[in-house]
């Protein structure tokens, strides 16, 4: 066998193993991972839920969601439902994030509502900065929420104008977007 015909073998070979390998080595699926759009100037101001973007996955043992929410002031409230029992309708927890505040709260509700009782959850994260990047972020350790096998949120935003207070929903009033599995 020739020196060149025995390189193409090997060539071929070796593509074939990265081929193979790349799907088992490239790191979790990207099923864990979804982004929501949610209608662009529905609110009629600059502040506005635009996307979501929900993180159920990888080795980091968190939930993460992110919103886009344009204009944001320190008087904005920004409200993330989290669903993680399919046969129960509604979200199980709630967590609320006003910018530049004190830390975020975790609370167990029953189907939208009441403040619902708090959970114990210390490494909940939030990020809201009025003064910074038009996104709000929460990240959940998924022990603080019964470690859901997939989850499904929903987002309210309530910005204080002057004159009025506008509401906006994502996707829209007490319906949450479809479900971000593990």
């Amino acid at each position: 066998m020739s020196a060149v015909r025995r390189l193409g073998r090997r060539t071929a070979v070796a593509a074939l193993c990265v081929a193979v390998a790349l799907p088992v080595l490239g790191g979790p699926a990207a099923a864990d991972v979804r982004v929501f759009r949610d209608r662009s100037g529905d609110t009629g101001v600059g502040s506005d839920v635009t996307r979501v973007r929900v993180d159920h996955g990888g080795g980091s043992g968190r939930v993460r969601v992110a919103t886009r929410v344009g204009d944001l002031s320190t008087d904005d409230v920004i409200t993330f439902f989290i669903d993680v029992r399919r046969r129960d309708r509604g979200p199980e927890y709630v967590v609320r994030v006003q910018p530049n505040s004190a830390g975020p709260v975790l609370r167990a509700i029953e189907r939208w509502r009441g403040r619902g009782a708090v959970v114990r959850c210390p490494r909940l994260r939030a990020r809201a900065d009025a003064f910074g990047p038009d996104r709000v972020a929460i990240s959940v350790p998924r022990g603080c929420i019964r470690r859901p096998g997939r989850v499904r949120v929903a987002v309210r935003a309530r910005f204080g104008y002057p004159n009025r207070v506008v509401v906006d929903w994502a996707p829209r009033k007490h319906r949450l977007f479809g479900p971000v599995p593990r």
